[in-house]
């Protein structure tokens, strides 16, 4: 199912591509409850293989970005790294949920978004 018509029926009325993805970005919260009880738990929302693509890809981001190990320390060491990568690979998934790659925009979405986590991760961690 598209984000559009995910969005729309979690709204009960149509809304546009860009509607929906505002719907997505704003309510990641509802819109993760949504598909729990749609589904009875998320797991792969791009299916496996995107899913897959996208944890390696945020994992790579922690290891290059925390060269001095901050990021480590505020999340608790390895084991708060494993789950740091599961949540925003779900996290990431879900906002850009039915999204098309085409060639162009992944890598950019998946640095500017690990970024601007990162640094919630950090300001919070004080």
């Amino acid at each position: 199912m598209d984000l559009v018509k995910t969005v729309s029926k979690i709204l009960g009325k149509k809304v546009t591509e860009e509607e929906a993805k505002d719907f997505a970005n704003n309510q990641f919260g509802v819109l993760t409850t949504w598909l729990r009880e749609k589904n009875n738990k998320i797991k792969f929302p791009n299916g496996f293989t995107e899913w897959i693509e996208t944890y390696h890809e945020i994992v790579t981001m922690i290891e290059l970005e925390d060269e001095d190990g901050s990021l480590r320390l505020a999340i608790g060491g390895r084991g708060g790294q494993y789950k740091l990568a599961k949540n925003l690979t779900d996290k990431f998934e879900v906002k850009y949920l039915g999204n098309e790659w085409v060639n162009v925009g992944y890598f950019d979405a998946i640095e500017e978004f690990c970024n601007e986590e990162f640094k919630e991760v950090l300001l919070n961690s004080d």
